[in-house]
């Protein structure tokens, strides 16, 4: 960390080093490395690093930045474990926030499908190329 502080290494390097030792890899589709969203102006011209509301809030996840979406998480989560305790039998899971984690092969394979081999592998993933009317 004091190599990244005294600005001796970039950030890329320094959260490659983290996800290194967090175990993730470009060998596992679902531990490829992350890195933070960290911005939440995506709107502007010009982005000012000096006003604190150009950044996230990064106390929150980033599914739930917006009032709406974090409500949308909370509803999901009631409905799951009200469910459960109604004895709903298709609800082995517990209630959760979330149906999938943050970095799994299906997102992985999203932004890196024109890119071989990730193509072949999306389409195995995926079954098929998206259909002609997307609206099906």
């Amino acid at each position: 960390m004091a190599q990244w502080r005294s600005g001796s290494i970039t950030n890329w390097e320094y959260l490659m080093r983290l996800n290194c030792l967090g175990g993730r890899s470009y060998n596992d589709l679902m531990q490829y490395p992350v890195f933070p969203f960290v911005i939440a102006d995506y709107t502007s011209r010009i982005l000012d690093l000096n006003n604190p509301a150009s950044f996230r809030d990064l106390s929150k996840p980033m599914a739930v930045q917006n009032k709406n979406r974090e409500q949308h998480y909370i509803n999901t989560y009631n409905d799951l474990a009200a469910a459960r305790r109604a004895g709903c039998s298709a609800l082995s899971q517990q209630p959760h926030h979330y149906a999938s984690l943050y970095s799994n092969s299906g997102g992985v394979l999203h932004y890196l499908v024109r890119l071989p081999p990730f193509t072949e592998l999306f389409l195995n993933y995926q079954g098929k190329y998206c259909t002609r009317r997307r609206d099906t």
